[in-house]
């Protein structure tokens, strides 16, 4: 009889054991995969604007933005800059995405990325390129865009277009650098040919 019972015993005692084995795997893999924000801090992206296109065709502008990590800053790919309308005729919030034949206009001719700086070239001003320099302050990520501006480098706020309409697509006569150097504001007009 007593060894009925100890086998008994001793199976019962295997299986609890197996049990909280099995609970505690669970629980170390749950700790790991959820509870640490750096696994999945690449889930979710923050956008920062960071300079925009304004047009004398009408109110419409072609805003940029860098995708960021919220964790670390970071770019949160290759290419972290990105370009859509804010539809102000429409509304003040109205956004829309470029759409594929707008992209030679408003697109870029390349990005890169080295560590916490992103260089882009658009594709309708290539020989100048921007620098966007990600950073986190105070907790909180920030974007500042850089161009040269009258030779100088100084922090980009706007680039103004005027074209003029024609059969098949408008004609760029001129176009507006606009940012501030030292807290001073700067604009660097450019004749296209």
């Amino acid at each position: 009889m007593k060894t009925q019972a100890s086998t008994a015993g001793a199976a019962q005692a295997a299986k609890m054991w197996r049990r909280t084995w099995l609970i505690m795997c669970v629980v170390v893999v749950s700790l790991f995969l959820f509870l640490d924000p750096g696994l999945h801090a690449e889930d979710k992206t923050i956008d920062k604007p960071i300079f925009y296109i304004e047009r004398n065709k009408n109110r419409n502008l072609v805003q940029y933005a860098v995708r960021m990590l919220p964790q670390s800053c970071e770019a949160a790919s290759d290419e972290p800059v990105y370009g859509y309308w804010r539809d102000l005729e429409e509304g003040p919030n109205v956004t829309s995405p470029l759409l594929w034949y707008e992209k030679p206009a408003y697109g870029f001719k390349s990005q890169e990325v080295r560590g916490n700086v992103v260089e882009v070239r658009l594709r309708a001003l290539p020989e100048r390129p921007i620098t966007v320099a990600l950073s986190k302050n105070d907790l909180r990520c920030s974007a500042q865009a850089t161009i040269e501006i009258n030779g100088q480098p100084a922090m980009l706020e706007k680039i103004y277009v005027f074209a003029e309409e024609g059969w098949v697509k408008p004609t760029v006569k001129w176009i507006e650098v606009r940012g501030s150097l030292s807290g001073e504001a700067v604009i660097e007009h450019i004749v296209v040919d």
